[in-house]
């Protein structure tokens, strides 16, 4: 696995689905062909053009097309050819646990732009002035993957979280919190989404990262 298929992995896996179906062949409708349907959801445009592009680069004879939900809620990637899906399936079934911290960092980043938000929240104010508090927080109702992106976050690059559950939800929340957390997190792990890294950038403008 390469660190582009595991990106895609880890955004698969947060904010992706695939479907295989048998269905009556109009023609023939004796026999039963199976369907195969691969999607990705987000409201980024720009997000599902990096998802699209790395589909079409590992599988060139490929094409992925970007339409608006029938309810207008946002932009749905979509894949409906066999190949795209046993490809996609294989890689799911590998074991991220046992791959090089790059392509590990690069899982947990697809993971991110899926589910994870970026933001600078007011810690406290002392004599009139206002603290400020980094955060990375990623949510995701499995409390076992989070608790997964959790220990890889740790092991592998000594990044701290606390995880908890969503008040009066069925979903639970990752938290990387404080300056130096968020830091290595920016350092060894980033975002591709644009925006998002974009937001991450701009909390430590004077640290470069290696991503």
């Amino acid at each position: 696995m390469d660190k582009d298929e595991a990106y895609l992995v880890g955004y698969t896996t947060g904010d992706g689905s695939l479907y295989s179906f048998e269905h009556q062949f109009s023609l023939e409708p004796w026999k039963t062909l199976k369907g195969y349907e691969l999607c990705w959801g987000d409201k980024d445009k720009q997000q599902l053009e990096i998802i699209k592009g790395i589909i079409e680069e590992k599988l060139p004879n490929i094409k992925a097309r970007i339409k608006t939900r029938k309810n207008s809620k946002g932009l749905v990637l979509k894949c409906t050819r066999k190949i795209a899906y046993q490809y996609v399936e294989k890689l799911l079934g590998q074991d991220i646990t046992k791959e090089p911290k790059e392509v590990i960092a690069s899982y947990i980043s697809g993971f991110c732009d899926a589910e994870a938000d970026v933001s600078r929240t007011t810690n406290t104010i002392v004599k009139n002035k206002r603290y400020y508090r980094k955060r990375i927080q990623i949510t995701q109702k499995d409390k076992k993957l989070l608790e997964k992106i959790g220990n890889l976050m740790k092991d592998n690059f000594g990044i701290g979280s606390n995880m908890y559950k969503k008040w009066k939800q069925d979903a639970y929340v990752l938290v990387v919190a404080c300056d130096q957390r968020v830091k290595l997190f920016k350092e060894y792990i980033h975002f591709r989404n644009p925006t998002k890294r974009s937001k991450l950038n701009g909390l430590f403008p004077n640290v470069q990262s290696s991503h």
